[in-house]
């Protein structure tokens, strides 16, 4: 139980240093995307049309989205896992 639990705070650490430089990285990347939302080209609107809603776990596998956003890890600690 304890391994489990140190592997899930371990996992929870890095997706939330990941989440952290993803967020100094997304001003950019907005206007970016924005840029292409108005593109005269119909497929490079619909591919990111279809990567923000990937991204969003709106399209595709929501599993594995919600697993990006850190939704059903498993708990972090002791007291979580005897809850």
């Amino acid at each position: 139980i304890e391994f489990k639990i140190a592997v899930n705070r371990n996992t929870s650490e890095i997706l939330a240093a990941s989440r952290n430089r993803l967020i100094s990285l997304s001003s950019g990347a907005i206007d970016c995307i924005h840029e292409l939302l108005s593109s005269d080209n119909d497929q490079v609107r619909l591919q990111v049309c279809k990567m923000l809603l990937s991204a969003n776990g709106m399209l595709g596998d929501n599993e594995r989205s919600m697993y990006r956003y850190g939704w059903g890890i498993g708990p972090v600690s002791l007291k979580e896992y005897n809850q």
